[in-house]
């Protein structure tokens, strides 16, 4: 940002500024150079200009926290209600499971009720041949009861009496199978009713889970735009034994003021002391969760679809390299690179669950001496390796690659 004080400008070192107002006495009269004459020094100017600008930057932080401050509780509710919402939706998954076993049930039932028909069917037909035998018997009774010995007339009695019972007892299994195909029927009915309506219910809640992801998105980014899009952080190590000890060795400290508070530090040196102000500030006790904690923020951003870089700059022995790899063990010790990976695929299981679908490469290249070189390539020789030339590109879409450089299938973490 610029600033400015209005009708006031630096003179040149050694000098002073002076504004001259019109005499208004006659030429005569003597002139009082204390009436005349406004004289600032260049530290005075200094200390005006500093003053104004410390006073334009509090007031400009305290604006972006108060907007901060409404879109995070915003984003705290939108959570909130996701939350809610998955929790719902774990409900109708397992309710839709319930029915689906349920429907398996209804499928057995359904082959259980084919069975019974065709029993039934075989029944009737049981009964339609032993009624015509009945009949025939019946007849043949009728025309030949005098002519048959007595005992030849008692066993067809006896042949026809098994023979109505047999067609009772049909008839009844028949009532039975169609009782069972009713109640089966209307069951059926029942449980695919159910069914549809909890698919209904699914269909809505997934909908409104969809939206609710958007939105926490767009809150997301929105926040991240408004710390910044370019956001510096500093880290400060701790003391080590070549450092020196006392307090010769201690040149940093860190402010107690609101206005930078986690933001700034001061840097003495010969007795003079160097303010410093940063988007955050990171103290020698602070741990690599508590970096990874605000680069996570970017990594979301990578995961909606915004291009993200984070790198580190520093001198040898400043701890650049700790920050971003770490050491495997203990795993408190990891950097920002391995969290980072470990939090993508944690996201991408998550999202799988939900049926989204990811396919991961990783490519690594370093720039030395204005030359790029392929980590990733196979081991070569030196002919070979000043024959295979990479350099930037841009693609149609705009997006920026590096030319023949390798790439890699990622499906685990390690």
């Amino acid at each position: 940002s610029k600033y400015s004080v209005d009708e006031v400008s630096a003179p040149e070192s050694g000098t002073t500024m002076q504004t001259r107002h019109q005499n208004l006495f006659p030429t005569s009269a003597p002139t009082s150079h204390s009436d005349s004459t406004v004289e600032f020094s260049r530290e005075h100017i200094d200390a005006l200009l500093n003053e104004k600008l410390r006073v334009k930057d509090t007031h400009c932080f305290m604006e972006k926290v108060v907007v901060v401050e409404e879109y995070v509780k915003n984003l705290k509710q939108c959570i909130k209600w996701f939350q809610q919402r998955e929790g719902n939706l774990v409900s109708e998954q397992e309710k839709t499971k319930e029915f689906n076993t349920q429907g398996e049930m209804i499928q057995q039932i359904e082959s259980d009720l084919l069975h019974v028909r065709a029993d039934r069917d075989r029944h009737i037909l049981q009964v339609k041949t032993l009624s015509a035998e009945v009949e025939k018997y019946k007849e043949m009774i009728g025309t030949n009861e005098r002519e048959h010995h007595p005992f030849l007339c008692l066993s067809t009695c006896l042949e026809i009496t098994q023979l109505l019972e047999k067609l009772a007892l049909a008839e009844h299994k028949l009532k039975l199978s169609d009782i069972s195909v009713t109640t089966t029927r209307s069951e059926f009915e029942e449980q695919n009713a159910m069914i549809l309506e909890l698919k209904n219910r699914l269909r809505d809640a997934d909908s409104k889970i969809v939206e609710g992801e958007k939105l926490c998105k767009k809150l997301h980014n929105t926040i991240m735009e408004l710390k910044g899009n370019i956001r510096v952080f500093c880290r400060v190590r701790p003391l080590l034994s070549d450092d020196g000890d006392g307090n010769d060795a201690k040149v940093v400290s860190f402010p107690t003021s609101m206005g930078r508070l986690g933001r700034g530090i001061d840097v003495t040196k010969n007795g003079q002391k160097h303010p410093f102000t940063y988007d955050k500030v990171f103290k020698p006790d602070d741990s690599q969760e508590d970096v990874f904690v605000e680069i996570s923020q970017l990594v979301q951003s990578a995961l909606d679809g915004h291009k993200v870089c984070v790198f580190a700059y520093g001198q040898t022995g400043s701890g650049k390299t700790f920050t971003m790899m770490g050491k495997p063990e203990p795993p408190d010790q990891k950097g920002l690179i391995p969290r980072s990976v470990e939090m993508i695929f944690e996201s991408k299981q998550i999202l799988e669950s939900q049926k989204w679908k990811y396919k991961m490469q990783i490519s690594m290249f370093e720039i030395y001496n204005e030359t790029i070189r392929d980590l990733l390539k196979p081991s070569q020789t030196s002919e070979s390796a000043l024959k295979s030339k990479h350099f930037i590109k841009h693609d149609s879409n705009g997006n920026i690659y590096v030319y023949d450089l390798t790439f890699s299938m990622s499906v685990v973490v390690e």
